[in-house]
């Protein structure tokens, strides 16, 4: 057999899984017919269309906001104090059962007992004051028991009307997701 010549149909071999009788598809020869005018399509494509979606618009800062909350489970804000930057976070549900332990030993006890929720809001909401942490452990690794304990020991330290606008701030920043929820219809109103 010569190479530059092309094989011949009987050399060519044949797949056996394929049918010897079948034939590449054919262009269809039939002409087409109308059998609806347009006015009665586009009814029909009226009555299948999904009622339309209604769209909520939100600011870019509330997209990042509702991601953020939605991925990582916090939203932080930096709020100024008294001329001081503190960097408050929204609570954990382990948070809001530290809260209350803490306030417990206080529950009888009417000013006691709102100070302390405050303070040990606080404690589980501030993460820095003036760009630093509000307690340095020497310890490589602490418990978030230990940690909001530490925390709590801090806030103490600080006077009523700091320690009221730390804790306004950090009920601010669960208002507002409620509300951005509400306006997403992810939470009822």
């Amino acid at each position: 057999m010569n190479t530059s010549e092309h094989p011949s149909v009987d050399e060519i071999p044949v797949d056996p899984a394929m049918e010897p009788d079948l034939a590449p598809p054919t262009r269809p020869t039939e002409e087409r017919r109308i059998v609806a005018d347009e006015a009665t399509l586009a009814e029909e494509a009226e009555k299948e269309l999904p009622p339309p979606v209604e769209v909520t618009e939100l600011t870019s800062q509330e997209r990042s906001d509702f991601a953020s909350l939605m991925t990582c489970g916090r939203r932080s804000k930096t709020i100024t104090v008294m001329g001081h930057p503190v960097t408050v976070q929204t609570l954990t549900t382990a948070d809001e059962m530290r809260i209350g332990l803490f306030t417990k030993k206080y529950a009888d006890t009417q000013l006691g007992f709102q100070r302390a929720y405050q303070v040990a809001v606080c404690a589980a909401g501030v993460r820095e004051v003036q760009g630093q942490p509000l307690f340095r452990s020497l310890r490589e690794t602490t418990t978030d028991d230990e940690a909001f304990d530490k925390s709590a020991e801090e806030i103490q330290k600080f006077y009523p009307i700091v320690v009221t606008q730390m804790y306004q701030a950090i009920m601010d920043l669960e208002r507002e997701f409620a509300e951005l929820a509400i306006k997403l219809g992810k939470l009822s109103g």
